[in-house]
């Protein structure tokens, strides 16, 4: 499988890579296919988009989505009929958007990310954040791999 692309969620201005799909939740509830409003679509990115994140009093807000594009700079402002699309499905009217759709587990990467098959990257830890109607309930870090096996992955390349 082809290493995809993650979401982005910042936090004090640092970017994390987000190894959750939140927003697949809503489009796949509607039957919504990101790649039906792009150009064109890339195997590391088969979703169709990037998202952006951030949680601000103890919400989980949808910033912004990009799109994958075959030139530079490579990614681009998701089209106006796509940002318009996931606006009225989320009762939206303007970004950010609340994601009051997404119950579950939202996950950053931790750390380098180490050489692996995973599709969005597998990291030495992980913060998750318990999601319930958009609410983050709590957060707590996880260790994903003993450090014996991320210090042979890295001391190996892969």
């Amino acid at each position: 499988m082809t290493i995809q692309t993650n979401d982005i969620y910042y936090e004090d201005r640092k970017p994390y890579a987000v190894t959750a799909t939140p927003l697949e939740d809503l489009l796949s509830k509607h039957s919504v296919d990101a790649r039906d409003f792009c150009d064109s679509w890339s195997t590391s990115c088969y979703r169709g988009y990037r998202a952006y994140w951030f949680i601000q009093d103890e919400q989980l807000f949808l910033r912004r989505l990009v799109v994958p594009t075959s030139k530079e700079p490579y990614w681009l402002s998701a089209p106006a009929a796509l940002n318009h699309e996931v606006k009225a499905l989320a009762g939206a009217t303007k970004f950010p958007i609340p994601a009051i759709w997404f119950t579950g587990e939202f996950t950053i990467g931790i750390g380098e990310p180490i050489p692996s098959g995973h599709a969005f990257g597998l990291y030495p830890s992980e913060q998750v954040f318990k999601v319930k109607g958009g609410l983050v309930l709590s957060k707590r870090r996880r260790t994903n791999v003993a450090r014996s096996w991320v210090e042979l992955a890295q001391s190996t390349g892969g």
